[in-house]
């Protein structure tokens, strides 16, 4: 089975439609609290070695913001899907932007329960502030570095991964959670309360049968092993596309997310965020954020090289040529930010 040139969306239902492409995105900015001085994402690069792009494609629904607050930095991307995926992800920018440095103290030692209470709020928000999202549907991924003098938060719904690269261990590390169809620990919490959601393989060619994903053997949930025919793999990593819902026509490939509102109410999506403080990054060690349109085209390995070659500003040009390569025409949206350890 080969690796098709093949972009799906987040989401699929008999109603969803895609957004028109978008050629311009939020610009990153750095805000200081104290002089109110705001520089251009130039600066921001030159001044930090901070290194992101935004590439829209026909959908133009990947957002994202760089900016600081005295010591504080915040690095945040969001994936938009379904119809009104662009909206979402655009209203959680703008809200995380007002609202992460008057809501919650940044000094606190612990900001778990701040932050799990703030992304509660986005959530509801989101669903009286955005016009007819409820009926038509569509919700965003979100994934949030905080980076402090003495530590960082890594926070993430969906599946728009953080990952650390260490240039002394030549090794990486996926920091955030995976909160797709996937992980089976995701799997067993929404089976637990709902035992007629599917969880599926997703096919090329539509037809009635179901490839699930897990088995029950002697009392355990397991995964089966996949199907080898009408799948494809939805990356270059070899991971196969998935969806959570139905069954039919509504379906999601996501377990977490901002938004998606007839997903919570049937088939056990949630908004909670997976939060996890760590230690400041060492010398040899940088973080990506980034959306599933840079993810899908490249290998751990080759993001490793590129960083262990000292190319990282390579990365755009790169990646708009693996895009191409891999799904042409039909190429996700892309939004990247590259966190070096001395920021």
């Amino acid at each position: 089975m080969n690796f098709e040139n093949k972009v799906q969306r987040k989401s699929i239902s008999a109603s969803t439609a895609g957004n028109k492409k978008c050629t311009t995105g939020i610009n990153s900015v750095w805000e200081s609290k104290t002089t109110e001085d705001i520089l251009s994402s130039e600066d921001i690069n030159k001044r930090n070695s901070v290194i992101h792009f935004d590439l829209p494609s026909y959908s133009g629904q990947d957002k994202g913001r760089i900016w600081k607050v005295d010591s504080v930095s915040f690095y945040l991307v969001c994936d938009g899907h379904g119809h009104f995926g662009k909206a979402f992800a655009e209203y959680a920018v703008e809200y995380l932007y007002e609202n992460l440095t008057t809501s919650i103290d940044l000094l606190a030692d612990d900001l778990t329960a701040s932050l799990n209470q703030m992304f509660l709020n986005l959530d509801l928000l989101s669903k009286t502030n955005i016009p007819n999202s409820l009926s038509s549907g569509g919700g965003t991924t979100l994934s949030l570095v905080i980076s402090r003098e003495n530590d960082n938060y890594i926070i993430n719904i969906g599946d728009s991964e953080i990952v650390l690269f260490d240039k002394l261990t030549n090794q990486h590390q996926i920091l955030s959670q995976d909160h797709s169809p996937h992980n089976i620990n995701e799997f067993k919490r929404i089976i637990e309360t709902n035992e007629n959601v599917v969880f599926e393989y997703d096919k090329r060619q539509r037809m009635p049968i179901v490839y699930p994903i897990y088995e029950k053997i002697n009392g355990e949930w397991i995964k089966k092993t996949p199907p080898t025919r009408n799948v494809y793999y939805k990356n270059v990593e070899g991971q196969l596309a998935t969806y959570v819902g139905n069954g039919q026509d509504l379906r999601l490939s996501v377990t977490r997310a901002i938004g998606d509102f007839s997903f919570k109410e049937n088939y056990g999506v949630i908004v909670e965020p997976y939060i996890e403080k760590l230690p400041t990054l060492t010398e040899s060690q940088s973080i990506i954020i980034a959306t599933d349109g840079f993810w899908d085209c490249w290998k751990y390995t080759e993001v490793m090289e590129i960083i262990s070659n000292n190319e990282e500003t390579s990365f755009e040009a790169l990646h708009k040529e693996k895009a191409d390569k891999y799904f042409g025409e039909s190429k996700d949206d892309t939004f990247f930010i590259y966190i070096p350890s001395l920021v």
